[in-house]
């Protein structure tokens, strides 16, 4: 959660549910960052885009996840102790 998102909340429960004038304005100055951003985010891309028969299908799968750093490190590691013993 940035802070963004609790300038917002804060500013909801204590600027709009309480009486803190402060707070209203830095929950509204929040809100509306919040609204500018979504208002520029681009729109969602289109990757394929194909009319389906009946009795077709889709199968739409995620390849995985990229390794992380603990991962590159010890392949990293393992490499150098390969290149060592082979030369």
């Amino acid at each position: 959660m940035g802070v963004l998102d609790s300038a917002r909340r804060i500013g909801l429960s204590r600027g709009v549910f309480g009486d803190s004038r402060p707070w209203l304005v830095i929950g509204g100055i929040a809100w509306g960052i919040r609204a500018v951003q979504w208002a520029l985010k681009p729109p969602p891309q289109v990757v394929v885009r194909e009319v389906l028969e009946p009795g077709q299908t889709i199968v739409i799968e995620h390849g995985g996840s990229l390794p992380g750093r603990r991962e590159r490190r010890r392949a990293a590691k393992a490499q150098r102790r390969l290149d060592r013993s082979v030369g």
